[in-house]
């Protein structure tokens, strides 16, 4: 048994995975909905070097005129261009400040493909807040560029070598949690129903938090889950006596785009427990525990007419959920393709 280091987890692993306030406002802006060039402009007022890449590449298509402010630059890009490369930009300076920028606009929009793809995935499910929804995914943006390389070796579980196999796993897990949390709760009035997608989405981002904290911890956590057939949240307290429900919370609150599903997060499988600590959060943390059971089921091979209600009956009084709701739910699941 390892013990998680707090001095070690905070030092190594959280805080240089906070964004500066920079980053994180222009997140904000972006999750409004509403953000404009203007928005970006204000948030860019005091970054030279970013400000002169956005003009630079825009008067590499540019036709007509040289460009020399930002809201000429960005009407001639396109808002969402502009967002995916300053963010992606951002992310090459927090975890390497010293190196170049990249020499094609498309390199730097790559470096957040999550963020871009969960927008995306939102947009699908008719969801009217997909800029929500690509905050989550900058969060496994933000993750990935710090363990991307990362060199592990002798490790029981030789796919965990790959530090992009834990992002995928988790990342596929946590958009099929989403895209089930928006279906289920878009039948109930709930206080944060804005952050359903998102909060389905990062449900087990502690999972990388761990392995970015120690990948041989990781990866005896699940040796012992495969050899003794146990849940893996068994073998993770086992091996650490903390759980990755609660490593992800420790997380999301350092940022301030996503702080407030951080508890919804931390009690999604003991959601009972924010029954009079926070009642609104409480629901939020039901739908996700309801979509957490649903999606598990079914990637264990589970058929939806042979899902266990009784395991979910005292969370569907919590919302009030109808057996019909439910049913309706684990069809929308079954056929649900990532």
């Amino acid at each position: 048994m390892n013990e998680i280091n707090m001095r070690k987890l905070y030092t190594n692993v959280l805080v240089p995975l906070t964004p500066s306030k920079s980053i994180q406002k222009i997140i904000e802006i972006t999750m409004t909905g509403s953000a404009d060039a203007e928005h970006y402009i204000d948030a860019l007022e005091n970054n030279k070097e970013i400000t002169k890449y956005i003009l630079n590449a825009a008067n590499a298509i540019s036709k007509t005129s040289t460009i020399k402010d930002l809201a000429h630059g960005m009407a001639l890009l396109g808002v969402n261009k502009i967002r995916d490369t300053v963010l992606g930009i951002s992310l090459i300076k927090m975890f390497n400040p010293a190196s170049d920028l990249p020499t094609k606009f498309s390199d730097a929009i790559e470096l957040v493909e999550h963020a871009v793809k969960a927008e995306e995935q939102s947009i699908t499910l008719r969801s009217n807040y997909p800029e929500v929804a690509y905050a989550g995914g900058f969060v496994f943006d933000l993750i990935y560029n710090k363990i991307k390389n990362y060199t592990v070796k002798n490790l029981d579980n030789k796919e965990l070598s790959e530090p992009s196999y834990i992002v995928n796993e988790v990342w596929d897990s946590g958009l099929k949690t989403a895209m089930v949390c928006e279906k289920l709760g878009s039948h109930f009035k709930i206080m944060h129903k804005k952050y359903l997608f998102v909060t389905g989405l990062v449900h087990n981002i502690g999972k990388i938090v761990l392995y970015a904290y120690d990948p041989i911890q990781y990866d005896n956590i699940v040796t012992n889950m495969k050899q003794n057939n146990i849940l893996y949240s068994k073998a993770e307290y086992e091996e650490i006596l903390f759980s990755h429900s609660s490593l992800g919370s420790l997380f999301l609150k350092l940022l301030s785009f996503l702080e407030i599903v951080e508890k919804a997060v931390d009690f999604h499988h003991d959601v009972h427990l924010l029954k009079h600590d926070d009642v609104e959060l409480y629901e939020l943390a039901t739908i996700l525990n309801i979509s957490t059971n649903i999606v598990s089921f079914l990637g264990d091979g589970g058929k939806p007419e042979e899902f266990p209600l009784e395991k979910i009956v005292d969370e569907m009084s919590v919302i009030n959920c109808s057996e019909k709701i439910i049913r309706e739910t684990l069809d929308f699941a079954s056929k649900t393709k990532i």
